[in-house]
């Protein structure tokens, strides 16, 4: 079961589920671990009911789920890309079924998760729509009085929410309040085809999210007459040194963004995964070389054979490893994947035209700081690069950095981070 869920395609399903409208949260039990279970119900922007299936401890969010049967009592849905059925029961504020994936048959009880409680805010908070290329971006202002900037935030890889919401947590609502109250205005907002927005993510790239941050920075300055600027996570991150260069910005916040080849960013996430996952550097070896190769397939606009690919090599590695590189190359030919893989940021560090903060942390483990904190002193001198200790890919104080330790964490974001990116931004 250590290989229970491939990272496949992100997409968004229209199903019939008002009554289901929330988070619905389970565990699988592994014997020795326990995988988390969300499926997300709601409504997109045209009124019909939506749904998406998270498992938040593989830092797998947003896959397509199919309903086969939605009832007053009885669920029946399946992730078709994952090979993933789920059916149950609706009993009250649960869901009590069955998960069924392969020959694998586990119980799985769903409970949906209460949303929190309004509190009054010392500043004034308005959900708005932003035009952009062929989607409509719903989003939230955060407006304080008599600001003294505006920040417009930009999320990481993934179908993502306004909030950037996983495991339990919710990133950006976090910034944006402690923000606000520091006399700072923001603008966060769902990714196209996520949530309330329109547009269809699975036909996006890079680019185009870096063209829906513009247009929402272009908004911010109808809004306000001051300075605009940028806060970007991981992918957002990228993104927020692209819109630094282009001078779309008067200042921008790179929270662990990548700084060398993302094609290197995939390659080292993939071998934290194999480390974790306990086999021998010849097997890790191995493995790299044929992801490697399949992401020169893919980076060509091909679909990769990983049986070819592999060849001999595959009777190195674990079967259920070459059934998971299997599924995920045969998913990873998305318009966004075959971008990324050729992304490299070094053009626009070098050419970075108003102050920028860039942030790591020394445990994260998808955008190691060991390389890409270096390459941005290197290529831009002129930033604030600042490192953290301890810190991993969410900014959280961690103890190993790992995915799965996210949601074990009570802490959404450092204290100090948070104070250091207001300094900054007041600064200017």
């Amino acid at each position: 079961m250590r290989y229970l869920i491939c990272v496949l395609l992100w997409a968004v399903a229209a199903i019939a589920a008002a009554a289901l409208d929330g988070a619905w949260r389970g565990s699988l039990d592994l014997g020795r671990a326990q995988l988390a279970v969300v499926l997300n119900f709601s409504k997109d922007a045209q009124g019909n009911d939506v749904c998406t299936f998270d498992s938040p401890d593989q830092g797998v969010y947003g896959l397509a789920t199919k309903v086969n049967v939605l009832t007053e009592d009885s669920v029946a849905l399946e992730v078709a890309m994952a090979g993933i059925k789920v059916h149950g029961r609706i009993v009250g504020e649960r869901i009590e079924g069955v998960f069924v994936q392969g020959r694998a048959q586990l119980p799985l009880v769903l409970e949906r998760q209460q949303p929190e409680a309004a509190v009054d805010l010392p500043y004034q908070v308005t959900d708005i729509e932003i035009p952009s290329d062929g989607a409509v971006l719903a989003g939230t202002l955060c407006m304080p009085a008599n600001p003294c900037a505006l920040v417009v935030m930009v999320s990481g890889s993934g179908p993502q929410n306004r909030d950037e919401e996983l495991m339990g947590h919710r990133p950006f609502a976090v910034l944006a309040d402690s923000l606000a109250r520091a006399g700072i205005a923001s603008i966060r907002y769902d990714d196209r085809g996520v949530a309330h927005s329109t547009g269809n993510f699975a036909a996006a790239t890079t680019d185009t999210f870096a063209l829906d941050a513009q247009r929402v920075v272009e908004y911010g300055r109808t809004l306000f007459a001051g300075k605009v600027g940028l806060i970007g996570h991981s992918e957002g991150g990228y993104i927020a040194y692209q819109l630094a260069a282009e001078g779309a910005v008067d200042f921008a916040v790179a929270i662990a963004g990548p700084a060398v080849p993302c094609r290197e960013i995939i390659l080292d996430q993939n071998r934290y995964s194999l480390q974790a996952a306990g086999l021998s550097e010849d097997q890790i070896s191995t493995a790299l070389a044929i992801v490697n190769e399949a992401l020169d397939v893919i980076a060509a606009g091909g679909t990769p054979d990983l049986d070819a690919i592999a060849g001999e090599r595959a009777a190195q590695l674990p079967e259920p490893l070459m059934t998971s590189l299997r599924a995920s190359s045969q998913a990873s030919t998305t318009p966004w994947v075959r971008s990324f893989v050729q992304l490299d940021a070094a053009p626009y560090l070098r050419a970075v035209k108003c102050p920028l903060m860039a942030i790591f942390g020394t445990l994260d483990t998808q955008v190691r700081s060991a390389v890409n904190y270096p390459r941005v002193k290197e290529l831009c001198p002129s930033a604030h690069a600042v490192e953290y200790t301890g810190l991993n890919h969410l900014m959280q104080h961690a103890t190993t950095g790992a995915v799965s330790e996210y949601g074990q964490i009570a802490e959404t974001m450092a204290p100090e981070v948070i104070a250091d990116i207001a300094a900054f931004i007041r600064m200017q």
